[in-house]
């Protein structure tokens, strides 16, 4: 039995090492060309993103995410595909109006066609939202498109 977990063990240390290194890169770490080009499109993209909240437009918005991408909303709803994002966004948008996001990411790390991002937010909702000013945690979850580019594949945020 030895003989059959040591192979595995030998396989995850490897991947775990594997995505140090990727996160470690960039992180500031040794370069790496691959994972700056990455960080390079999703910063474009993600400006897109907040634009899209910035200028109220929904289709702007969705126009970022791959078809089949998800959202995970802090009280545990799912939506998941465009039609759904479009449906949700756009009621959000509705409702709120003109959003200001900022993302501030903390982790970056690419594997494979999939980059990681992790980070925080505040989003500042006009006056007339009685808002005010959130604050939370993020994950997102890009996906190398085929012919080139990054959409967001998952979000996750947790308000604080």
């Amino acid at each position: 039995m030895r003989h059959r977990i040591l192979p595995i063990a030998l396989g995850i240390t490897s991947a775990l090492l594997a995505f140090g290194a990727r996160q470690a890169s960039a992180q500031g770490g040794p370069s790496d060309a691959n994972v700056q080009r990455a960080r390079t499109e999703i910063d474009s993209v993600s400006h897109l993103y907040t634009k899209g909240f910035a200028d109220a437009d929904v289709r702007a918005l969705i126009a970022l995410y791959d078809t089949n991408a998800s959202e995970l909303l802090p009280k545990g709803q799912n939506v998941h595909g465009h039609p759904a994002l479009l449906a949700y966004w756009g009621d959000f948008i509705k409702k709120y109006g003109v959003v200001q996001v900022d993302l501030h990411v903390t982790e970056f790390w690419v594997n494979d066609d999939r980059a990681y991002e992790t980070g925080n937010y505040t989003a500042a909702f006009t006056p007339e939202s009685k808002i005010g000013t959130t604050k939370g945690n993020f994950t997102i979850i890009w996906k190398r498109q085929t012919g080139g580019g990054w959409k967001i594949s998952a979000i996750y945020d947790t308000p604080k």
